[in-house]
């Protein structure tokens, strides 16, 4: 991967999550939570999650080196979460609100296809020197 790449791949989903959490922050209302929730945690994350992660393996030379990809993606998928939702209700409600866990589990499997299809994809068409 060209070196200017990668430092785009490595912050797309930073970014997006950047995006997501201060749009829930600065620009959401309450009225907006279902809409917020169908855009965000539902669409834009687990597009962006399966989008680097193909990118990242459709040209890396072995997929061992992404080992951390997945895990470090579903934890940003889990934080979003958790310091938009369930903030503002531990803000509101004066409790604590443990994280949805389940969104671990449902990044890292988001991010395991997006890895198996950019590796396959980047084996079928091999890299030109």
């Amino acid at each position: 991967m060209p070196s200017l790449r990668r430092p785009a791949l490595l912050l797309a989903y930073p970014i997006v999550w950047a995006f997501s959490t201060a749009s829930f922050w600065l620009v959401g209302s309450s009225s907006d939570a279902l809409g917020f929730t169908l855009l965000h945690l539902y669409f834009l994350h687990p597009v962006a999650i399966l989008a680097v992660s193909f990118a990242a393996a459709f040209r890396a030379t072995s997929l061992r080196r992404l080992a951390v990809l997945p895990f470090a993606l579903a934890l940003g998928y889990l934080l979003c979460d958790f310091l938009t939702f369930r903030l503002a209700n531990m803000i509101a409600f004066s409790h604590w609100t443990s994280p949805e866990w389940i969104m671990l589990p449902v990044g890292i499997a988001l991010s395991m296809i997006g890895l198996a299809l950019g590796g396959l994809v980047g084996r079928l068409f091999p890299k030109k020197h």
